[in-house]
């Protein structure tokens, strides 16, 4: 079997459903996509990213609200009446399939294709909404202002930061899966417990000064990212703390997910990483860095992630190509040969690299001059009947090597 290819490496592999991201895949073997401007997105910064139960996908921007479904946008703004600003910061779908989007003049709900601003003539204490959050009773979570609300669909009501909990300004609140529920922002981490608020990290932490997500793994460990890093807090009380030095793009944390697999993914100033083998891992691709500022993400009903960041929308999903780089490991991205022997093996000829015996499992042996080819430039690969393979080079015809032993 013999492909030609210009740049990189893909195998097929078996046709499958999106079960998540493979957390044994290198991060530049994702299949990506990007939406922007050109393709219909009002505005290229993604601030928000929510699904709804009917499968939209729904983006905020800074000049309007998106619908996407996966091939068409609908825009919503205020110039059509539909929403008070066209500043959207938050997105946060409801249990009964509806929508809340948060903007920077006020609380607005989709549902049953009608929208419903709510400002502070009806209860809020600030029209900027920053964050919302949906818990698993239905109530909606609004950080408004420096202020946190509660809201049951008919009245507000206020938490107040420095009165209600010692916090100078509210920034997030998650609820993790044994329905705890956290608040964090200038100040420190506090539980809920009742009507109070039980301070679990405060000012004295680093990266607790200005906290700006939180999300709990399986294990129920905290990790809380913030302006100047991100620290985990385990499950047995231990704190360790998380830098540049520890492979994060940039120490400022704006966006966390963890995604159904496991994998916690980080959005910063900088870029977008994922934590494996007890550090951060960068998305880099060939022309470098993916993201710069990544503001937000999100992972879909079937398991993809979607980054929304100053350069438009990204989708990364796996697919049944699997993609082969530098990175894992192959001496080049100019493959001038591919070739399966009867054993099954892969065969890679490089245009300046050599011969390469490839396995996604074992690894990769490179043959070159100093093995005895007489040119690393390989046109084409062979196996004859005595199963020793055939390499075209630029030097001529070699034979010699065992499709049976790789020697």
């Amino acid at each position: 079997m013999k492909l030609d290819l210009v740049r990189g490496l893909c195998l097929l592999a078996l046709v499958c459903p999106a079960f998540g991201l493979d957390p044994h895949k290198g991060l530049t073997q994702y299949s990506r996509k990007v939406w922007t401007q050109e393709h219909g997105l009002p505005q290229d910064t993604i601030r928000a990213i929510g699904q709804t139960p009917d499968g939209y996908l729904w983006l905020g921007t800074d000049e309007g609200l998106a619908r996407f479904d996966g091939y068409d946008f609908t825009v919503f703004n205020k110039d059509q009446n539909d929403l008070p600003s066209n500043s959207i910061n938050a997105l946060a779908a409801g249990l009964d399939g509806s929508l809340w989007i948060g903007t920077s003049a006020g609380l607005t709900h989709y549902s049953t294709k009608q929208f419903r601003t709510y400002t502070t003539k009806d209860g809020l204490p600030d029209d900027d909404v920053i964050q919302l959050f949906v818990d698993h009773t239905g109530l909606l979570w609004i950080v408004s202002g420096v202020d946190l609300v509660q809201f049951d669909g008919n009245k507000f009501t206020v938490i107040a930061a420095g009165k209600d909990i010692p916090l100078s300004t509210i920034r997030t609140v998650y609820e993790d899966r044994h329905h705890t529920f956290w608040v964090a922002g200038f100040g420190g981490l506090y539980k809920k417990s009742g009507k109070s608020f039980i301070p679990v990290i405060d000012t004295g932490t680093i990266a607790a000064e200005a906290i700006n997500r939180i999300v709990a793994d399986e294990h129920d460990n905290l990790w809380i990212g913030g302006s100047s890093g991100m620290i985990v807090r385990y499950a047995d009380g231990r704190i360790r703390e998380f830098d540049t030095r520890d492979g994060l793009p940039d120490l400022f944390i704006r966006a966390m997910l963890l995604d159904r697999d496991g994998n916690l993914w980080t959005g910063t100033n900088n870029g977008l990483a994922r934590f494996e083998n007890n550090r951060f891992v960068t998305l880099v691709g060939p022309s470098g860095r993916y993201q710069d500022q990544v503001r937000t993400l999100f992972e879909d009903r079937e398991g993809n992630l979607w980054v929304g960041d100053d350069d438009g929308l990204s989708r990364l999903r796996d697919d049944i190509f699997s993609v082969y780089t530098t990175g894992e490991g192959l001496p080049a991205d100019d493959p001038t040969a591919v070739f399966q022997d009867h054993t099954g093996r892969i065969w890679l000829g490089f245009h300046d690299a050599g011969l390469v015996l490839f396995s996604p499992e074992k690894g990769y042996k490179q043959y070159t001059t100093r093995d005895g080819l007489p040119s690393n430039e390989i046109f084409s690969i062979r196996e004859n009947r005595a199963g020793d393979l055939m390499i075209g080079t630029r030097e001529g015809l070699v034979r010699g090597i065992s499709t049976a032993s790789g020697e």
